[in-house]
């Protein structure tokens, strides 16, 4: 039987191929319709899962937040936030390196597009939840300095994935996403260290 959670996993891939396919071959004028019917679902089942046309180019993303979480829940014994952060994060690393063409294809698809980059705002903001909430997790969460520290964190771990992104997306096939994230994480670790 087929959990809850594989059955979302299958809808949103088969999404994301649809919707990759068809805005390299039409753009971003392809319609909620079109994506819909290729990947064999519902108009109803596309807005299950996202709000707009443009959130479809971003759905490997929200794929690698439940191999962030189950990677964050493989490392909670792991008393360095540094470190939860760093091996959780590899995790989707290894997941891209596993089958890199389809990340590879929606990043293209979605930098080539500027009409498709608005859907890029929802899910780096979720993403920055989530980091934020580890690492406020970590610390006094009424501290308003622990925080706003959490938010900044959250968003420069982000920073440093679409960075590490664009970079592999225009590396050669050879260079794998785990090394360049590997290295941006290294730039990335003196600020989540404590002093």
């Amino acid at each position: 039987m087929v959990s809850r959670a594989e059955h979302r996993r299958d809808v949103l891939s088969k999404l994301s191929d649809a919707a990759i396919e068809l805005f390299e071959s039409g753009g971003p004028s392809t319609t909620i319709d079109a994506i819909a019917e290729k990947a064999g679902v519902s108009r109803r089942t596309v807005f299950r899962y996202v709000d707009s046309k443009e959130d479809l180019a971003y759905i490997q993303p929200v794929l690698w937040l439940d191999v962030f979480e189950a990677g964050l829940e493989a490392v909670k014994t792991e008393p360095a936030l540094v470190e939860r952060l760093r091996l959780a994060s590899l995790d989707i690393a290894h997941y891209i390196d596993a089958d890199p063409e389809r990340p590879r294809r929606a990043f293209m698809v979605a930098g080539l597009n500027p009409e498709l980059q608005r859907g890029f705002a929802g899910i780096f903001q979720r993403w920055v939840d989530r980091v934020a909430a580890e690492v406020l997790a970590d610390s006094d969460p009424e501290d308003s300095n622990n925080r706003f520290r959490s938010r900044i964190i959250g968003s420069a771990v982000m920073g440093t994935v679409d960075a590490v992104s664009r970079e592999w997306i225009f590396s050669p096939p050879t260079v794998t996403f785990t090394e360049l994230y590997e290295k941006g994480f290294e730039f990335l670790r003196p600020m989540l260290v404590d002093d």
